[in-house]
């Protein structure tokens, strides 16, 4: 076989049996399990939420006053390079953006996380069928992942 495609073997594989691990783990904990797993994640949650809204803040502060920062930086930048002429001194208006893009972006899309996870979580504690049903999907992965391992070794 080729060698790169045993090595994707291998990957889907390892990839399976990771994603087959936690699709089996609310059924392994049983509701006990999970309330508990609800209770200590609540306390998380809260602590996280209130960190994503300082990343969200500091996201949007950026944001509105990058209008004043690239400019600032750049005759920093153009003074350093007059000072030091041998030392490449210049600076990247797009590095600056994708920065401060990053913050306000990655507040914005984990600031809705803490609520759909508690409630998936809530859903996985109460409802045993649906416990079940992703304990054999995770079982059909394993055996899917365990296959796509053994064929990449060959």
């Amino acid at each position: 076989m080729n060698p790169t495609i045993a090595v994707d073997f291998t990957r889907i594989g390892l990839i399976c049996d990771f994603l087959a691990f936690f699709l089996a783990a609310p059924e392994l904990l049983g509701e006990n399990g999970m309330r508990k797993v609800q209770k200590y994640l609540r306390v998380i949650m809260i602590s996280l939420s209130f960190i994503l809204f300082f990343i969200s803040l500091l996201g949007a502060i950026s944001l509105l006053f990058l209008w004043i920062l690239i400019p600032v930086l750049m005759i920093i930048s153009t003074a350093a390079s007059l000072a030091f002429p041998t030392i490449n001194t210049s600076l990247s208006t797009d590095n600056i953006i994708t920065i401060f893009l990053l913050f306000g972006l990655i507040g914005a899309l984990l600031s809705w996380m803490p609520s759909k996870l508690m409630k998936t979580v809530e859903g996985l504690s109460n409802d045993g069928r649906f416990r079940r049903q992703l304990l054999n999907i995770g079982v059909l992965l394993f055996i899917v992942g365990s296959l796509a391992q053994i064929i990449g070794t060959f």
